[in-house]
């Protein structure tokens, strides 16, 4: 286009058009769109369309992302946002079929953006994060070796862009997270990738973009940077109630993205605030614009059996009868034989559902691995205890208490069971803020099940240490985190190790 304009004005200024010629010429070949040159650029219509990205809106963004595109080709932001289009189609729906015909996509966008300008920082940046999208679908899908040469590029595109930009605050968005999750990887793995990071590390990076978002409320990525910082203060440095209060200064409306109601749920349920994860999930937004997010039916359906309800097994039947996945499939089937026995009353209905557990999605998460392995046992659970540990995980603490102490009689000549009961015992201690009764608990935990292969001991240990570590008793805290890392449990292994290596970390 370039050379055509200006092999015809230099021949209208030969034959007298002159300067008019020109200058005509010079307002032509001036805007990008008509001289060729490519660029990036997110305007007001692009940071629209992002919005209804992450607010589920797939189909509606990705037709406007298209007429966007055949008005300004030559903006290659539209690149990055296609990438978010297929990341969350792939991410919350993980079809396989799909999966295989989206991934031609990526290479598309990254030949793209590699033929972009590279005299700004947009290059590197976007580079990356189209990178880092398709690691976590890789992730998703299993494929470990490409998500992991995936995100080993992108760091170094992040870590090259912070040297050339350094004033350019976008580099740090992916960078925590990688900071972050670098010291949950192996030293060796780490001295082989040349990938250096720390909790320290990603805190202070997403702490500053965090506090660049909030004074600037138009910031593209402000939404993702206030789950970025909520993550990393909740997950990775223990700190539930900042991570939470961080959060609601960004304001983000749960009633209008599916995205917001599922890291509001997440978090409260985590807290132990059941009711207000079923006021997120019951309050997400419904309907044929917003793209199908089957697991809020799973957690609302979980969250509705914490408080024993009659129709909680309607919610997981649509996750498992809709989600083309793998992913917490087992899970569903598990809590739904939970749902069975304990609120139904229901112990062949039990059978029937962990069977279903046995057959259907595969066992790579914690949560898919230990429902495989208690379908495995093939053995009715104690109701009791069930009940106890349902309440529990609901944040039903004096509930469970209750279920637990009226019947500690039956308990008396069973091991397995006074190890339970104890454990259940020591994490309603805790929660109910009383450190001492909570010890006593867990130590009883220990001492009777450091040599089962249940997760029980693994995690009083861990709790002890957690307990500890508020106490300001570093010496303790750091003896039962290295017991915790010394156990190693048939389920919840890497969770729980993860949860050590963190708090020895902070220690």
């Amino acid at each position: 286009m370039f050379s055509i304009l200006k092999r015809l004005f230099l021949s209208m200024s030969l034959n007298g058009v002159g300067m008019k010629s020109l200058f005509i010429f010079t307002l032509l070949t001036s805007y990008s769109g008509l001289n060729g040159q490519s660029y990036f650029e997110y305007d007001s219509e692009l940071k629209g369309i992002y919005q209804s990205i992450t607010d589920l809106k797939l189909n509606a963004s990705k037709k406007d992302l298209l007429k966007y595109q055949s008005r300004n080709a030559s903006n290659l932001a539209t690149y990055h946002l296609l990438s978010y289009v297929d990341f969350f189609t792939l991410f919350i729906n993980e079809d396989a079929n799909v999966y295989e015909s989206l991934y031609k996509n990526r290479d598309l966008y990254l030949d793209k953006i590699y033929a972009g300008p590279s005299n700004n920082p947009e290059k590197r940046f976007i580079n990356a994060e189209i990178l880092l999208q398709w690691a976590l679908i890789d992730l998703k899908f299993d494929n470990k070796l490409r998500a992991g040469k995936a995100i080993y590029d992108a760091y170094n595109l992040l870590e090259d862009n912070k040297k050339a930009y350094p004033s350019y605050i976008n580099n740090y968005k992916s960078l925590s997270i990688i900071h972050v999750l670098a010291e949950s990887v192996p030293s060796w793995v780490r001295t082989i990738l040349g990938i250096k990071g720390s909790l320290s590390t990603g805190q202070s990076e997403i702490s500053k973009l965090k506090e660049y978002a909030l004074s600037n409320p138009n910031y593209l990525f402000r939404s993702e940077v206030a789950a970025i910082n909520s993550y990393i203060l909740f997950y990775q440095l223990n700190k539930k109630e900042k991570a939470i209060a961080d959060l609601k200064k960004f304001k983000l409306d749960h009633t209008k993205s599916p995205i917001v109601a599922f890291l509001k749920a997440s978090m409260a349920l985590r807290s132990g605030d059941n009711e207000s994860c079923l006021n997120y999930l019951e309050q997400s937004p419904k309907g044929p614009q917003y793209a199908n997010f089957y697991y809020l039916d799973f957690m609302l359906g979980r969250s509705k059996l914490y408080k024993l309800d009659p129709i909680a097994d309607k919610y997981m039947l649509r996750y498992v009868q809709n989600f083309k996945g793998k992913h917490f499939i087992k899970e569903a089937y598990q809590k739904l034989a939970w749902h069975a026995l304990v609120v139904k009353g229901d112990p062949a209905l039990y059978q029937r559902y962990m069977k279903k557990c046995m057959t259907y999605g595969e066992a790579l998460l914690d949560e898919d691995k230990q429902a495989l392995k208690e379908a495995k046992k093939n053995v009715t659970p104690n109701k009791i205890l069930l009940s106890a540990r349902i309440q529990f995980d609901g944040g039903y603490f004096h509930q469970a208490f209750q279920t637990l102490t009226l019947n500690k009689y039956r308990f008396t000549n069973d091991k397995d069971g006074q190890i339970e009961f104890n454990y259940r015992l020591g994490r309603i201690f805790q929660s109910l803020h009383n450190p001492q009764d909570a010890l006593t608990h867990f130590s009883k935990t220990l001492d009777l099940g450091k040599n089962d292969e249940s997760y029980f001991a693994c995690s009083a240990a861990l709790q002890m240490a957690t307990i500890y570590e508020n106490l300001t008793d570093k010496h303790s805290a750091m003896l039962y985190y290295k017991i915790c890392l010394d156990l190693e449990p048939s389920e919840y292994a890497i969770t729980l190790h993860q949860k050590a290596k963190s708090g020895l970390d902070r220690l």
